[in-house]
């Protein structure tokens, strides 16, 4: 699973060293529990869209967000658990928060 991340006028996404920028993206997440059972570890790659992700050879965009890392850490709540669903309701968080809009997909 991933993210369906659509810039605004407010948050663009931009194609890394230009001034153009994309409509939308498919980010691809993956994460890391920390042993402490309490943090854990998200980080992503860019693709142009989902079909380009899972066609032969895709290759990654590189793409600027504002207020969004590559690597971003988190510290769970109590009862939220380590895991794919909680990271992806994390940063999806953190993308509306700057100003994008976000589908899990």
């Amino acid at each position: 699973m991933g993210l369906q991340v659509t810039g605004t006028e407010s948050a663009p996404i931009k194609i890394k060293g230009t001034e153009l920028t994309l409509p939308s993206v498919y980010v691809r997440v993956e994460f890391s529990g920390y042993s402490d059972g309490n943090t854990l570890e998200s980080a992503f790659k860019v693709y142009l869209n989902k079909e380009t992700y899972q066609s032969e050879n895709p290759t990654p965009l590189e793409v600027e967000f504002n207020g969004v890392g590559r690597r971003n850490t988190f510290t769970l709540e109590p009862l939220e658990i380590q895991g794919l669903d909680i990271t992806l309701t994390k940063l999806s968080e953190l993308f509306t928060n700057s100003g994008y809009q976000v589908q899990v997909v």
